[in-house]
């Protein structure tokens, strides 16, 4: 029906088909692409991910359908741009593969790597834009990893969601810290302009002009006058007049803006860009991110996949989406137990590794083999 108005573009990649339970499906994308009616262009260089990465990712395709996984595929190319990664690429030639003891050590083991990581590349991740580490994993692992780093990174964040929504806090966040948030202004224009307006403005920010330039100076004052407004809340009054305020400039969001704002630490708001930015999120919920570190937890059959004697479509497209965020290095975490094996009175059956390290060639992978704790001190003294 749209093509019948005018020209339509669509951009996709049916290898990360992941939301299955929205009535999704990767056989839309390749009916369209087999459609004889549409032009097919071809996006295949990569300048977010090192070679290390691009090679993992085309192995596991390529293994997947030796198994007869991805049936009906897009036959399309994932070429790595060593123009811009070639230095990263040098530095972490290989994807880390470790299997702790129990699901307690993974937060040990991944604060340790996190000490690890230079201050030019956490200055780069700001500067650019992106999360410096980002953990990917199932919720149960999620959650315990997350009271634990906590400690030591109070401004961790845990996207409890399963897929990213934005919403417009999260961009009044982003604003806080950086006024020119490509993201936060994208966020608050998909909430506050019209379809079509939107629409022309995403369509000229595909050169690479920052979306805050193509917004009107009106709408642009408008939301940084939310911002002071934010900045001069007190926690310790009513702060009525603040409220009239934001209800003056966003009526329909006020009420949560003005509480959620309320409710948190000044440290939350002022972050300190000296110190490695962390995000937590589910497979599904890493999707459209990316971070310089990307520790994948949990990883061991059962998880992903599900079920290593039928292994399914989405959990190989949920382990491609989790190592094509990478930037910079690549950490893959499994444990052998969730709990000790004695902690009970019957013995707990071992997890074993997740079968997609077999799925990377093993010159791309440096294996830390099995550590307990006693191991695990040693491997980071």
């Amino acid at each position: 029906m749209l093509e019948k108005k005018g020209n339509v573009i669509i951009v996709g990649d049916d290898d990360q088909a992941i939301y299955e339970n929205r009535n999704s499906s990767p056989k839309y994308l390749r009916d369209l692409f087999d459609n004889k009616e549409f032009e097919k262009f071809e996006l295949p260089f990569c300048s977010r991910c090192t070679n290390a990465i691009v090679k993992a990712v085309n192995s596991v395709i390529d293994v997947s359908k030796s198994l007869k996984n991805l049936k009906g595929r897009i036959d399309k190319r994932f070429i790595y741009f060593d123009e811009d990664k070639e230095k990263d690429s040098i530095a972490y030639p290989k994807i880390t593969a470790i299997q702790l003891s129990t699901a307690k050590l993974i937060a040990k083991y991944i604060n340790k790597a996190i000490s690890k990581i230079t201050k030019e590349e956490i200055i780069e991740s700001y500067d650019k834009d992106y999360q410096t580490v980002l953990i990917v994993g199932q919720s149960h692992y999620l959650k315990k990893v997350h009271e634990d780093l906590r400690k030591f990174y109070p401004e961790i964040i845990f996207n409890k969601r399963s897929e990213v929504e934005y919403k417009l806090i999260d961009a009044y966040r982003l604003l806080l810290t950086d006024d020119n948030s490509n993201l936060a202004w994208r966020i608050i224009a998909e909430i506050f302009l019209d379809t079509d307006v939107l629409r022309d403005i995403i369509i000229k920010s595909l050169v690479g002009t920052p979306f805050k330039e193509l917004l009107e100076e009106k709408f642009i004052k408008l939301h940084m006058q939310v911002i002071d407004i934010i900045k001069s809340i007190n926690k310790e009054n009513n702060n009525d007049d603040i409220l009239n305020l934001l209800n003056e400039k966003i009526p329909d969001y006020f009420i949560d803006v003005y509480y959620y704002f309320r409710s948190i630490d000044e440290s939350q708001i002022t972050i300190d860009k000296t110190k490695p930015s962390i995000m937590l999120t589910t497979f599904k919920g890493c999707k459209g991110l990316s971070a310089g570190h990307v520790f994948i937890i949990g990883a061991n059959n059962g998880s992903i996949p599900k079920d290593v004697t039928s292994i399914k479509d989405i959990d190989i497209s949920e382990f491609i989406v989790a190592l094509s965020r990478t930037r910079k290095s690549c950490y893959v975490i499994s444990n052998k137990w969730l709990i000790s094996p004695f902690a009970g009175k019957k013995y707990i059956l071992p997890f074993s590794k997740t079968i997609f390290l077999d799925f990377i060639p093993k010159e791309l992978i440096n294996d830390l083999g099995y550590r307990d704790l006693k191991g695990l001190k040693k491997l980071v003294e």
